[in-house]
């Protein structure tokens, strides 16, 4: 019981560094709906950024749970620790490069070019 304690002790510990990106991706998703009628592309395109955003959080501490857990019971996976987090950090980096890309894209949507009015 108390490895299974231990464990859920290390996710919440991981948890607790990603609350403020969580808290600042709930924020971005109800400002997304509420402007849902002023920019409907754009919100939408920051509303899939920040769900992607807020499962990713919640998310990848538990995987890194998962590996370390695989790598303290010697479960046999065929690959290396390294390679289980290097793997990990992957697909971390990938969920963060679409929720960025995600943003730009709905900073950039809808947006008119300047005219500029001769002098």
């Amino acid at each position: 019981m108390t490895s299974n304690t231990t464990y859920l002790t290390d996710y919440l510990r991981m948890l607790a560094y990603q609350i403020a990106p969580i808290i600042l991706f709930i924020v971005g998703f109800i400002l997304s709906l509420v402007k849902w009628s002023r920019c409907r592309s754009a919100s939408l395109f920051c509303l899939l950024g920040c769900v992607i955003g807020i499962v990713a959080g919640i998310a990848m501490p538990g995987v890194y749970v998962l590996v370390s857990y695989m790598v303290r019971n010697g479960t046999d996976t065929n690959m290396s620790t390294s390679t289980l987090y290097s793997i990990a950090n992957i697909v971390w980096n990938v969920l963060h490069l679409a929720t960025l890309s995600l943003f730009m894209v709905a900073i950039f949507l809808g947006r008119s070019p300047k005219t500029v009015s001769p002098q």
